[in-house]
C-alpha cells in the first residue's frame, strides 16, 4: 500500500474544510483554528499553496483572525496542540522557537494574498 504524503493530506484536508466552511457545517473560528494549526504543521515554503485554499468569500476575515491571533501572541501562540503531554517549559519553548518562523510567514504571506482579490 502507497504511503499518503503528509503535506497532500493536509491540503485536502484544509480543501474540506474550505467546504464544510461555505456548506455551514463548522463556524469560522472551528474553521480559522483548524486550517491556522495545518498551515503552521506545513513547511515555509508550502504555506503561500496553503493560503491559495482560504475561501475568497472568507478571506478578509481571515486575514483579520491571523492579525489579531498572531499579534496578542507576539507571534507564539501556544504550541501545546503539538506538543505531547506532559512536556515540559523547555519542550514548549523550543516549539515556539520552531514554529515562529511559520508563524510569520503565515503573517506575511496574509498580507501579500490580498492581492489576489479586489478589496485585499
Amino acid at each position: 500500500m502507497a504511503k499518503i504524503d503528509p503535506q497532500l493530506e493536509s491540503l485536502e484536508s484544509c480543501r474540506k474544510l474550505g467546504r464544510f466552511l461555505l456548506a455551514d457545517y463548522i463556524s469560522f473560528e472551528e474553521y480559522a483554528y483548524s486550517v491556522t494549526l495545518k498551515i503552521v504543521s506545513a513547511s515555509l515554503d508550502q504555506i503561500p499553496i496553503f493560503m491559495e485554499l482560504i475561501p475568497l468569500s472568507f478571506l478578509q476575515k481571515y486575514k483579520e483572525y491571523v492579525r489579531t491571533y498572531l499579534e496578542e501572541s507576539n507571534f507564539r501562540p501556544s504550541p501545546m496542540h503539538f506538543l505531547a503531554r506532559p512536556a515540559s517549559e523547555q519542550e514548549i519553548k523550543n516549539k515556539e522557537e520552531e514554529l515562529r518562523p511559520r508563524y510569520i510567514r503565515l503573517y506575511d504571506c496574509r498580507r501579500i494574498r490580498g492581492l489576489r482579490s479586489a478589496s485585499g
